[in-house]
């Protein structure tokens, strides 16, 4: 028996998202900055209206003086950081460390509050993830895993390049299985986080008081690793080749500036060049991999999520909004965002029976609440 698929739709105009965008930036000009609060709300609150699913709309219910406080708040931080930086140096470090402990706190509470201000027909979302798991998702797993690869590398590397090195050999090759053993170990490490960071963050998201389910498995993680590296390796030799050879044009420059000025202008271009590929290709390989499988092993009381982002497209609309916002000075940002959640909302769906209650669209925003100023100092940060 085949299953009912709700496609999500995006119901905003290109025309509307111009018409915010401008009218957000005239307003940030003329008040120096501070409409920016608001005009963040407008937009994410327009976006998240005019995106429907099986008749249901989406809300959001922040309110803008939330982030203005989470701001002033952030700024505090700042001058207090600037501050000790000038009049006590020595308590500078101590004091960025102290605020690097409260990360996963803050993100934690960001999450929740982002949860709570999101709403479909009027049924509030939550995050329900407990702290001291969130410690160990995003602080302490990531240093003991890090830790554990650069001693377990630094093994390998000696007793496999040590003895070359002794021979006298010290050629690119070395620093070839030097590079290759570091990039072999890379997607593992990506892949455990990644398991656990999904596991922790998508089980403990409620839909009023129903459970979002998934299992992530390592493997497939892994697989979606190395096949993004697998990608990225064109465009990884291409940065070192054009990096060695800037290096050799910055010594001969000197002994022949005529020909080796235009050589490193050139050289410097396709290295920029390579860096802005190999990051892109990378990231949209692995948003459309990773998306596609957290969707697709997600689900709520019988309804399964899906994801049919592709590839190609997807880094063609990556690359083509990047370009065409640089080219036009950023005022073609409206087009990339209308573009952009447009094809992600096309490609995203629910398989089964999908029916809710019109639920209460009220939720306490109080400015005062602590809960909600979290978000916006991680926005502001």
């Amino acid at each position: 028996m085949q299953q009912n698929q709700h496609t999500v739709k995006f119901h905003g105009t290109l025309g509307e998202c111009f018409k915010i965008y401008f009218l957000n930036l005239l307003l940030i000009i003329c008040t120096l900055g501070i409409y920016s609060f608001w005009a963040i709300i407008n937009l994410k609150r327009y976006f998240y209206q005019n995106m429907e699913v099986n008749g249901y709309r989406f809300n959001f219910h922040a309110t803008p003086i939330q982030y203005l406080i989470g701001f002033l708040i952030a700024l505090a931080f700042y001058f207090v950081f600037v501050f000790l930086m000038y009049f006590a140096p020595k308590i500078a470090p101590i004091f960025i460390l102290i605020a690097f402990c409260f990360l996963p706190w803050l993100i934690v509470k960001s999450w929740q509050f982002h949860m709570r201000m999101t709403s479909l027909n009027g049924v509030h979302f939550s995050f329900r993830g407990d702290i001291g798991r969130a410690y160990w998702v995003l602080l302490i797993a990531p240093l003991l895993l890090i830790l554990g690869f650069v001693i377990v590398f630094a093994i390998l590397a000696g007793g496999i390049v040590g003895p070359m090195i002794s021979g006298g050999d010290f050629s690119l090759s070395v620093i070839a299985i030097i590079c290759l053993l570091f990039i072999a170990g890379i997607p593992p490490i990506s892949a455990i986080l990644n398991s656990m960071g999904l596991t922790y963050f998508v089980n403990n998201i409620f839909f009023g008081e129903q459970k979002f389910q998934g299992e992530f498995k390592k493997s497939s993680l892994i697989k979606i690793e190395y096949i993004a590296w697998l990608c990225q390796a064109p465009f990884l030799f291409a940065i070192f080749k054009f990096y060695f050879d800037l290096l050799t044009y910055v010594v001969y420059v000197i002994y022949y500036p005529d020909i080796y000025l235009n050589l490193i202008i050139q050289t410097t271009f396709y290295l920029i060049l390579s860096i802005i590929f190999f990051v892109v290709i990378g990231s949209a390989y692995r948003m459309v991999a990773i998306r596609n499988f957290a969707f697709n092993q997600t689900s709520i009381n019988g309804i399964q999520l899906k994801s049919t982002l592709q590839v190609l497209p997807f880094i063609w609309l990556m690359v083509s909004n990047l370009f065409m916002i640089i080219f036009t000075v950023g005022l073609t940002i409206p087009f990339a965002q209308y573009r952009f959640v447009k094809y992600l909302a096309d490609n995203s769906h629910l398989v089964g029976d999908f029916k809710i209650e019109q639920g209460d669209e009220d939720v306490n925003t109080s400015e005062a609440n602590p809960e909600f100023v979290t978000d916006a100092i991680i926005s502001t940060l």
